[in-house]
């Protein structure tokens, strides 16, 4: 890359001079030479570019100007390479530099070789330059919505889907979001819920993430972490003193902070909701009461409890509610009549939940409706006659006028439909206190919505949030500013054609494998769980399923990888997993397939790379280890038992050298050396010896200009976003190289889409 490799030079001239036997006359002979000088290149900053050169000048005084001839040597010594510099004082640095490297050129005299000067010079190689971006797709699950009330229109939201954690902010009541990070705790880790307590002026923020707690004292610029002793769900904050918090914590029971956060007891005596239940899996319903602060309502799979002394004691509130209803999802009071308190129970194995009503904290209950699609109460913050529902399985949200006795959707412009077209049945629905009528809601995997008329009408209000489960990744060989990428859910297929900058959806499915043909930008295979092999010829635009595929020997096979051969037009592989077919082939652009198996021990086949320099030489990477091919695929030659994720090839070097994880071959892998200190290695394609390596474990990224031999660490800007290098056991097709100008190294996350690195400055 020609902004890549840049290389930091210190000169430090010292000039050698050697002093002849007088300066002589003009025209005397013989011809003498009272000195030389090196002038190094004025204004030097650093090496740009792949040819790594610099233009030296020899000064020469006395009778006679005659040449000079000039030599580069290792000031250190040892054998490591020093560059070149040729007769007329041009010097190239060397493709790999062991860092720092000072070396001397010298520009002696051609008549007097005595008469010499010298230059010192530091070279060493420095990292990128550029920063880690937050960018991708709009929209994702989002699971959670907290408002800054101290502020109007600041709005927090995060998601815990799947595990995977983000933080986002809106200070334009949901119109407009930034990605937030401000710790790594906050930017990876699962976050179950949030609270912004009114009485802390929008200074106070506090989040739950699983064992640990986090709390803010200044907005979110700095964070205390501290380790609960049991995991943490749901949150409630005294409404009257935001140092008292309580957490639901499944299968243990409630814990309790008086210190906003600092320490934490278990409640002895708390109810428990069990592990697994609907309960649990959605919100772990927990409410303190807006004008008794003493009394805290709990509730569980079997059963609504309720404490009078702050958590110390507990007692079953089931006065007026049914025998049957036992499960309990939702617990919310009216702030705009303090005195009212809903609940949402129903019978075990439903998903139908009937709304309740308490004005006496709970002594007894009222029925209000019954056989309700929903799993949150939502109450009008100004209206006490006006509640929400948050669908469950059939709309997004109903509406009530008449104090919840009867309710109607209110869900224009949000999709409908069963619970699986929402991808995930825990969402956010909140009113916006401080900025009236106005409402946000979170469906499934779509991102955020937005209501400015009381929940009649709603619009999509995603711009920078990117929070789809991001999984396979790539870049348009003819047009690198063109990038696809694949998510998981609903998110199916996106474009790029301003590197990641903005995206369109190209349709709604499973892709875990994407490929761009190089020599035809309009042709595109994909491979998606839901639909097999399926095929574009304009761009992504329409779609065609491969249905001339070879049936697998042993039946159902998953597609790990699609690789169009980069040197040889319409020849196409095609790796799986499972059914014995292991590798496919097409030498027809993909009018017809095949087989190409032979030799391989393995159907479990998880990555082929084509060697650029040589068109008919394959490596697969399998569960058995790499296998080798020299005729196109027709046979194959085990050569490590190293199992590859991810093949990638130097072809800036000869031979060229071939990565895979955490190993490294020179002579065309027959035999492979250790990378120290490398993970999933992937080459640079413009620059010979530069590697990126992503440990998707501990979530780095750190960069090599020497064929792995150094490693630089690439931070900025990263945070901890949950990188992903595909599908489980499904090949490396989260990472990719844009090789545009300025370059662009992409990774794929579970809770950030994608996240992109922009080679600089």
């Amino acid at each position: 890359m020609r902004k890549l490799l840049k290389t930091l030079v210190f000169l430090s001239i010292l000039p050698l001079i050697a002093c002849g036997r007088g300066g002589g006359n003009p025209g005397s002979s013989p011809q003498q030479i009272v000195s030389v000088s090196v002038n190094p290149p004025s204004g030097f900053t650093g090496f740009i570019g792949i040819t790594q050169t610099l233009q030296f000048t020899a000064g020469i005084t006395g009778t006679t100007n005659t040449g000079v001839t000039w030599a580069v040597n290792n000031i250190a010594g040892g054998n490591s390479s020093v560059g070149t510099v040729n007769s007329s004082g041009l010097y190239t640095a060397p493709s790999q530099i062991p860092n720092p490297q000072k070396i001397s050129v010298t520009a002696t005299s051609q008549v007097d070789a005595t008469k010499s000067a010298t230059t010192n010079i530091f070279i060493s190689r420095i990292p990128p330059t550029g920063s880690w971006q937050r960018t991708g797709p709009p929209g994702g699950t989002i699971t959670i919505l907290a408002e800054d009330v101290s502020n109007p229109g600041t709005v927090y939201a995060d998601t815990n889907d799947a595990g995977n954690g983000a933080l986002w902010k809106s200070t334009d009541a949901g119109l407009h979001w930034v990605t937030l990070i401000t710790n790594t705790l906050l930017d990876g880790d699962p976050v179950s819920d949030m609270n912004v307590p009114a009485s802390g002026g929008g200074k106070v923020i506090y989040i739950a993430a699983g064992t640990l707690f986090l709390s803010s004292q200044d907005a979110g610029a700095t964070w205390k972490t501290i380790t609960t002793p049991a995991f943490g769900r749901q949150m409630a904050v005294d409404p009257q003193n935001r140092a008292v918090i309580y957490l639901t914590s499944p299968g243990n029971g409630v814990l309790k902070s008086q210190d906003g956060g600092d320490t934490w007891t278990l409640l002895p005596s708390s109810p428990v909701i069990t592990l697994g239940s609907l309960t649990g899996d959605l919100h772990n319903p927990l409410h303190v009461d807006l004008s008794r602060s003493a009394t805290v309502y709990s509730g569980t799979d079997h059963g609504l409890f309720i404490s009078r002394d702050g958590g110390v004691t507990w007692s079953p509130s089931t006065n007026g509610i049914a025998p049957a209803d036992t499960v309990v999802l939702d617990v919310a009071g009216a702030p705009a009549d303090t005195s009212r308190v809903f609940a949402l129970i129903g019978p075990a194995g439903s998903h139908t939940m009937n709304l309740y009503q308490t004005t006496d904290q709970g002594n007894s209950w009222t029925l209000l409706a019954s056989s309700l699609d929903a799993q949150r109460v939502v109450p009008d913050p100004a209206n006490a006659a006006t509640l929400y529902l948050y669908g469950l399985q059939v709309r997004a949200a109903y509406k009530s006028a008449d104090g919840g006795h009867t309710f109607s959707p209110s869900d224009t412009g949000l999709p409908s439909g069963p619970a699986s077209d929402f991808l995930t049945l825990n969402g956010a629905f909140i009113p916006l206190v401080r900025s009236p009528n106005t409402f946000l809601i979170t469906i499934g995997g779509l991102g955020v919505s937005r209501s400015s008329d009381g929940a009649a009408s709603w619009s999509f209000t995603s711009d920078g949030i990117s929070s789809w489960l991001g999984v396979v990744v790539a870049v348009d060989p003819q047009t690198p500013a063109t990038v696809y990428l694949g998510t998981a859910n609903t998110g199916g297929i996106w474009k790029s054609t301003d590197n990641g900058v903005t995206w369109v959806n190209l349709r709604h499915n499973q892709p875990h494998a994407i490929a761009v043909d190089p020599f035809d930008s309009n042709h595109l295979l994909a491979a998606a769980f839901d639909e097999g092999v399926i095929e574009s010829r304009d761009g992504g635009t329409t779609w065609q399923k491969v249905t001339n595929l070879p049936p697998p020997p042993g039946g159902f096979a998953t597609i790990t990888e699609i690789i169009f051969h980069p040197t040889v037009r319409d020849v196409i592989f095609l790796s799986s997993t499972g059914g014995g077919a292991g590798i496919v082939k097409s030498t027809n652009g993909g009018i017809s397939w095949s087989l190409a198996t032979t030799g391989l021990t393995t159907d479990k086949v998880l990555s082929v790379a084509v060697n650029p320099q040589a068109s008919s030489m394959l490596f697969a990477g399998t569960a058995k280890g790499v296998f080798k091919s020299t005729d196109l695929g027709n046979s194959w030659t085990l050569k490590t038992g190293t199992v590859a994720l991810l093949i990638s090839i130097d072809a800036k070097v000869s031979p060229p050298a071939i990565y895979i994880d955490g190993a490294k071959s020179t002579d065309q892998g027959e035999t492979w050396n250790a990378v120290p200190n490398a993970s999933t290695i992937i080459v640079d394609p413009s620059t010979a010896n530069s590697l990126f390596t992503v440990n998707f474990d501990l979530r780095t990224v750190r960069w090599s200009p020497d064929g792995g031999a150094t490693w630089f660490p690439l931070t900025t800007g990263l945070g901890q976003p949950n990188l992903v290098l595909g599908f489980a056991g499904l090949g490396g097709g989260g990472l990719a190289i844009a090789p545009s100008s300025p370059q662009v190294l992409y990774v794929a996350s579970s809770s950030n889409s994608i996240v992109r690195f922009v080679i600089g400055p």
